[in-house]
């Protein structure tokens, strides 16, 4: 089945991330198109980054995963799955070594690493006591 609902485009260096209410992604570099993930068949992305290097990309998801992608070929490289809940956030290191950090519904914040693509550390954030 192929979505065609596109409810907003975000543009990201020379390359442009649709995302339609469904939780649809597709990645288009110069009008050709790199990734697409359905939530009818894969994952719901909840975000979409783009590492530093232009040429891969990584996205939470609500099936409680973190996935990253090869943006050229289309292809995912790695589906990391530490989190017990929706991963809501997701954000790559932008210089230094190779990182990223994810955080979920599960309150907990990952810092993983890109290759060899594992965890490195889980925060767990404080109960929350009340709201101000």
């Amino acid at each position: 089945m192929t979505c065609s609902c596109l409810a907003r485009v975000v543009l990201l260096g020379s390359a442009a991330v649709s995302s339609p209410p469904s939780a649809d992604v597709q990645v288009q570099r110069n009008g050709r198109q790199l990734l697409n993930t359905c939530s009818l068949c894969c994952c719901a992305p909840v975000q979409v980054q783009w590492f530093p290097n232009g040429e891969q990309l990584v996205t939470s998801s609500a099936d409680k995963s973190v996935r990253c992608w090869d943006a050229e070929a289309g292809v995912q490289i790695k589906r990391l799955t530490e989190h017990k809940s929706i991963v809501n956030s997701i954000n790559p290191l932008q210089r230094g070594p190779q990182l990223f950090v994810s955080g979920g519904d599960d309150s907990q914040v990952k810092v993983c690493t890109q290759p060899p693509w594992c965890c490195l550390l889980s925060i767990e954030a404080a109960p929350c006591s009340g709201h101000l």
